[in-house]
């Protein structure tokens, strides 16, 4: 499929803006952010899951400043029994995976939604600086980040999947609602 005139891959939006000196405000993320998640609740509605959710896999319309969620190759149904193979970028596996082998499509979405929020706001510092790095220690996050975020960023990466919020409670988050 061709690629509209007008999109640019996200991950070079991103990778652009930071190495202008100008990356992404908390404002802009916010609003990116907020059009994701909307993408993946209507997935989910719809019974099914990406698998591999990140910058990559996210198209800006430069257009209507509206981004789009690409790449289904690695999507799969929701499924009530837990997964047991990892599709996706190693560094948004969930910590459930590597602990048993398996985990909830679901909650290993929340999961990558919170490690493309801290891409998102902190390009040149990831999460984690490596996967297994989750298992025992917290994300790194910038200081000068708003609590709000920081919050949204430590619910969506609890190492507890039975403890993260469904896609629908993150969007209640005051943090989607603050005014610039």
């Amino acid at each position: 499929m061709e690629r509209p005139e007008s999109c640019k891959d996200f991950f070079y939006v991103i990778q652009d803006r930071n190495s202008a000196g100008n990356p992404l405000t908390e404002d802009e993320v916010r609003r990116y952010f907020t059009q994701i998640l909307e993408a993946n609740i209507t997935c989910e509605e719809k019974g099914v899951i990406h698998r591999d959710l990140k910058p990559d896999n996210i198209l800006l319309d430069l257009k209507n400043d509206e981004v789009k969620l690409i790449d289904f190759g690695l999507a799969s149904e929701i499924q009530e029994e837990p997964f047991d193979s990892f599709r996706g970028t190693q560094y948004y596996m969930p910590p459930e995976f590597m602990k048993t082998g398996k985990y909830d499509g679901c909650e290993a979405t929340v999961w990558a939604m919170g490690i493309l929020l801290v891409d998102m706001l902190s390009p040149v510092i990831p999460a984690f600086e490596k996967p297994q790095h989750c298992l025992s220690m917290e994300p790194r996050i910038p200081r000068h980040l708003s609590s709000e975020v920081k919050n949204v960023v430590y619910m969506l990466l609890n190492p507890e999947a039975d403890q993260r919020p469904t896609l629908k409670q993150v969007l209640q988050h005051p943090w989607f609602s603050m005014e610039v």
